[in-house]
């Protein structure tokens, strides 16, 4: 069995602040992309934050989600559907050690809807939680574009997209 080749497609360091990240003109030779996010909470905000994916610009309701998070004592599980963008469900302050990880699976195919799986590890005021999410963006279109959006991601927020070869 051949061993998955993760290259490294695009990467953005933020020099400042920014609601949002593009990754645009995606190489669609590979089988699936991972995109590696640790965004970073402006320093002194204590507001909770959500981290939300939009693919290809697609503004419509066509994301679905299912979620579940816990952080050692409760869980949580639910689903959203007939939004306009991918979310994990789970509200969260952003600092350097959140990592939030997407898999676009079969993200060039034109004959499916596509799946996506995403994981992360979040930190609010009052606690460390694990959360994990299977979603579906419902159309056929080959993935080109991917955009993270937040309200406002600070300067040293991190954001890799890697192909995985086929």
């Amino acid at each position: 069995m051949a061993t998955p080749t993760y290259d490294l497609l695009a990467s953005t360091t933020l020099t400042s602040s920014a609601s949002s990240v593009t990754f645009s003109s995606i190489d669609q030779s590979y089988g699936d992309l991972i995109l590696v996010s640790c965004p970073i909470m402006p320093a002194g905000s204590h507001a909770v934050r959500e981290f939300y994916l939009r693919v290809n610009a697609d503004t419509g309701n066509n994301y679905r989600t299912v979620y579940a998070y816990g952080n050692g004592s409760s869980t949580v599980s639910g689903s959203a559907s007939g939004i306009s963008v991918f979310t994990g469900g789970d509200n969260y302050t952003l600092n350097p050690s959140t990592l939030i990880t997407y898999q676009f699976q079969d993200y060039s195919s034109t004959d499916k809807h596509k799946s996506v799986l995403s994981r992360s590890n979040v930190v609010d005021s009052s606690s460390t939680r694990a959360s994990m999410a299977a979603q579906r963006w419902a159309s056929t279109s080959a993935i080109s574009s991917i955009t993270a959006l937040g309200s406002d991601f600070a300067a040293g927020s991190t954001f890799n997209l890697y192909g995985v070869a086929k």
